[in-house]
């Protein structure tokens, strides 16, 4: 069963990331708070914001701001990236022509310390996924789409006026994005806050790229056949059309 499949992949990741050079703190946290809910039929799991998956010791691409905290020793920062998700789909098999996912909130907050002039300062930023409706935005709004600040930056915003200086922040754009369950987030922010030379020791595993390869055929098969469909009505899917996800209305 679908379901069964998934928690079996999610187990595996599990012990994958446990055997990544400690790269990430509480790998057991998808099999101790990773929460699988019923639902009418339906596949329902979250890692909610008390029990983030975090990953630490990220690596920072030069031209960071601020300025210089690449540079730094290890000893002089500490940055981490804390992931939550809530994802619900139906059951169903396999289907390129069929979206099976109802809900789906990713929550990718990026957090440090650092000593700058014998001081410690604190830094945040956070990116959101989301599957949301296009039918009521007055703006572009791609039903599948990443986009920078979310609840992590816009709570800190809102309890200290001022509190990201000269930074302006925006609910758009909203940037098309496929959807990403747990294995697809997690491959995300592996392969984007890593350096190759750090993140192959896992991501060129047989057994991670076949975790990898079967989310891709759950979740991405549909939404590429939905984007394709313009040019090719062979690939119509029943619930996710193109203009659905490039925020056409």
């Amino acid at each position: 069963m679908r379901e069964n499949e998934i928690k079996r992949d999610l187990r595996s990741l599990s012990q994958l990331l446990s055997n990544w050079d400690k790269n990430v703190k509480n790998p057991n946290v998808l099999n101790n708070d990773l929460v699988f809910t019923p639902g009418g039929g339906n596949i329902n799991y979250s890692l909610e914001r008390s029990t983030p998956l975090i990953f630490k010791d990220i690596d920072l691409e030069r031209h960071s701001i601020p300025s210089g905290i690449e540079n730094l020793n290890s000893n002089e920062k500490d940055f981490e990236v804390h992931l939550n998700i809530l994802l619900s789909e139906v059951t169903s098999d396999d289907d390129p022509n069929f979206d099976p996912i109802l809900r789906l909130g990713v929550a990718i907050k990026v957090k440090g310390d650092y000593i700058k002039a014998d001081s410690l300062k604190s830094v945040i930023c956070s990116w959101h996924l989301d599957r949301d409706s296009t039918a009521t935005s007055g703006y572009s709004h791609p039903t599948y789409h990443l986009n920078f600040g979310g609840d992590h930056m816009t709570s800190f915003a809102i309890a200290e006026d001022g509190y990201f200086g000269n930074l302006l922040l925006l609910p758009n754009p909203r940037i098309i994005h496929p959807p990403m369950d747990l294995i697809l987030s997690c491959d995300f922010i592996i392969k984007n806050f890593y350096k190759k030379s750090r993140h192959q020791k896992i991501t060129d595993l047989p057994a991670y790229k076949t975790l990898v390869d079967r989310a891709s055929k759950r979740y991405w098969a549909s939404f590429a056949n939905a984007f394709a469909s313009k040019w090719n009505n062979d690939l119509i899917v029943k619930n996710l059309s193109h203009n659905n996800v490039i925020g056409n209305h």
